[in-house]
């Protein structure tokens, strides 16, 4: 039996009996031992995504796994153009990227081929690929441009309306073209905190599935994947990206004349990260020690305190 061999020397005993009355010098004594095997082949390693215990491999095994992409500009703002670099520490990967909110793979996306010039506001995503390798995760960076975000409209190919109502793109031109603050937006947007939300433009905005035209929906049926960066006035590294869930919540802002709903992250393993883990607030109301860990994370567009009715 294969089980009784050890790594290195085995021994072979064989016990003979012979019950002739010629005694154990007979002639006619034969013993004849053969070993028999068969051979496994060339001996492979590989890794399995999915477990199959007690059951063959579903899948071909795989060679390893492709190290993350690496970017030469992190997120957050900029005030002119730039050249960007993205790395795989895998020789001979294959790096895809989107900037229209899509998932980047072999199927969907542009090869990289050398530094991308970055010069108006972008949401780019990229993939590390090789055959027969795991793809690296989707990383996401996003770069914004004051300047397109005072002038953004409706992009190409966006809906006109939300949910049956004229969809609201633009900044508010009361205060755009206020002279009172048409000086002041690259200082105001450079000194605050941003989150930035990237999706699938479908997860928004399809005719029957987006939830910003069904906002009425709820649970986990209308919850869509999201990356969720969270960057600092400075610059610094000390914000925070991680893939979530996103799906619209509240109660009167979830009518469809309202053009601007309240949003709900959910962090959870499936998306990546199972939690957020993040000093979001310096203390907590009774002055206890501030709250770092979030399941669920709640953006609220302020009802009644913002710039969220229609005129």
């Amino acid at each position: 039996s294969t089980a009784s061999l050890v790594d290195g020397a085995n021994i072979l005993a064989i016990h003979g009996l012979n019950r002739s009355s010629f005694g154990s010098d007979s002639s006619d004594f034969l013993l004849l031992p053969e070993l028999s095997g068969t051979g496994i082949g060339e001996k492979t390693f590989g890794f399995f995504i999915e477990p199959t215990p007690g059951e063959s491999n579903a899948t071909t095994p795989l060679i390893g796994f492709v190290k993350d992409t690496k970017f030469s500009h992190d997120r957050g703002y900029f005030t002119g153009p730039f050249d960007l670099e993205i790395t795989s520490a895998t020789p001979d990967s294959i790096i895809y990227y989107t900037t229209d909110g899509t998932l980047p793979s072999e199927n969907n996306g542009t090869v990289y081929t050398g530094p991308i010039t970055i010069s108006e506001t972008t949401a780019l995503r990229a993939v590390a690929t090789k055959t027969g390798y795991e793809p690296s995760n989707v990383d996401t960076q996003t770069y914004l441009f004051v300047e397109d975000i005072v002038e953004q409209t409706r992009p190409a190919g966006y809906p006109a309306t939300w949910a049956g109502a004229p969809a609201d793109y633009d900044m508010d031109p009361e205060i755009v073209n206020d002279p009172d603050y048409a000086d002041k937006f690259e200082q105001a947007f450079a000194a605050m905190p941003t989150l930035s939300l990237v999706f699938d433009p479908d997860a928004l905005f399809h005719p029957s599935t987006g939830i910003y035209q069904r906002p009425q929906e709820d649970g986990v049926d209308w919850e869509r994947p999201t990356s969720a960066e969270f960057f600092l006035p400075d610059g610094s590294e000390a914000g925070f990206q991680l893939d979530a869930g996103v799906r619209v919540q509240g109660g009167s802002s979830r009518n469809p004349d309202t053009p601007k709903h309240s949003l709900s992250l959910r962090f959870r393993s499936e998306y990546g990260t199972g939690k957020l883990r993040y000093p979001l607030y310096n203390e907590s109301p009774g002055g206890e020690t501030a709250v770092e860990e979030f399941d669920v994370l709640q953006l609220r567009p302020e009802y009644n305190f913002g710039w969220m009715y229609r005129h």
